[in-house]
């Protein structure tokens, strides 16, 4: 008699014949077991139909039954990353993104604006994520928070003082980028968080057109209700003159930074940067900065003329600044020699007062 103790080995599948499943069901009848119940299992397993002779000719246990052998293709071992699960890739194999910049406003905006193109490459998936965050974060503006509930708004109506919108204290930055950005897989329209993309996803986008959609303001820009919040509240000009116009301290400060920035190679009288300064103070907030960099809008171009800078022009200016300084050295040239002379002059003074005089008798 031949027994099997011991667990029950891995990938384990005894063979059953006609007359196993009889016993079974009599052995669920003796311990009232239910059909869709299934028995405990006891692997002390003993098999009565086995000879003594046999039993006695091994000195060890073995089993009288056979597991059945999966069989399948054999696939080739791939070498996987760790963190990832992706094939490796040589040492050598760099990842690349390209895809358009699309801005918008509000989350909710069906058409977005076009702004150019990213194209980052690298080894190193760190790097990728790095570089378009470097490409993009020009479109980003800054964020925003709301206040906007129920009650909130009540608050707000009855004390000014109480924003309904403000700007966040935090900027943007890369370890924030996912509240500024989302990837956009334009042909199955689904979106990617920019801080889930990994070599999988990279290597997933091959032969993909993806873009990257900017959110100027923050994810917390939904609706076209709170872009206008933010419009009226935070990008248009607080300080008005009985026309509307911006008032004349924020267009003086404007007009001091254009002249600080463009006066070194543009010419205009005071009204002229006044002109310019007040056209910029009409624009959003946002756009200020970018518009102060910039060169006067076409309307104003007439009043404005460019210091010369031709060859000719600087040769003349040169030579006109040689002149002035061989002039002023011709003057300390005929100033030394007369300090010369007073020089020895009072040199003389002190050197008589100092000679004893002789006593007359």
């Amino acid at each position: 008699m031949i027994s099997y103790e011991g667990s029950q080995p891995e990938g384990f599948q005894p063979v059953a014949s006609s007359q196993d499943f009889e016993q079974l069901e009599i052995l669920r009848e003796e311990a009232n077991v239910p059909l869709h119940e299934p028995l405990p299992v006891d692997y002390n397993v003993v098999f009565s139909d086995v000879s003594d002779d046999l039993a006695s000719s091994s000195s060890e246990p073995e089993a009288a039954c056979s597991a059945v052998k999966t069989t399948g293709r054999k696939r080739k071992n791939q070498a996987t990353d760790d963190a990832t699960g992706t094939k490796r890739r040589g040492e050598n194999f760099v990842y690349r993104f390209k895809g358009d910049i699309l801005v918008k406003n509000f989350k909710g905006q069906k058409i977005p604006d076009r702004c150019g193109e990213v194209s980052v490459e690298s080894k190193k998936v760190a790097d990728i994520s790095a570089g378009i965050w470097e490409q993009c974060r020009g479109k980003v503006y800054r964020g925003v928070t709301f206040h906007d509930s129920p009650h909130e708004i009540i608050a707000a109506e009855e004390d000014r003082s109480i924003a309904i919108v403000k700007w966040d204290d935090e900027l943007p930055n890369f370890e924030n980028r996912g509240r500024f950005m989302y990837f956009l897989d334009v042909k199955s329209k689904r979106s990617h968080r920019p801080d889930k993309v990994d070599s999988k996803t990279l290597l997933s986008w091959e032969g993909k057109e993806i873009s990257v959609v900017i959110l100027k303001y923050s994810d917390a820009v939904t609706t076209l209700k709170r872009w206008n919040t933010v419009q009226n509240n935070l990008l248009r000009p607080k300080e008005k003159d009985r026309a509307g116009a911006a008032s004349v301290s924020a267009v003086n400060a404007v007009q001091a930074e254009l002249k600080k920035q463009h006066g070194k190679y543009l010419c205009s009288e005071n009204v002229g940067w006044y002109c310019w300064a007040s056209f910029i103070c009409e624009k959003p907030l946002d756009e200020r900065d970018e518009l102060i960099r910039s060169a006067p809008p076409t309307h104003l171009v007439d009043l404005f003329t460019t210091v010369p800078v031709h060859s000719d022009v600087l040769l003349d200016k040169a030579r006109l600044d040689l002149q002035v300084a061989n002039t002023v050295n011709e003057a300390y040239g005929q100033i030394l020699p007369k300090l010369n002379e007073d020089i020895a002059q009072v040199q003389q003074i002190f050197d008589s007062k100092r000679r004893p005089q002789k006593l007359l008798h």
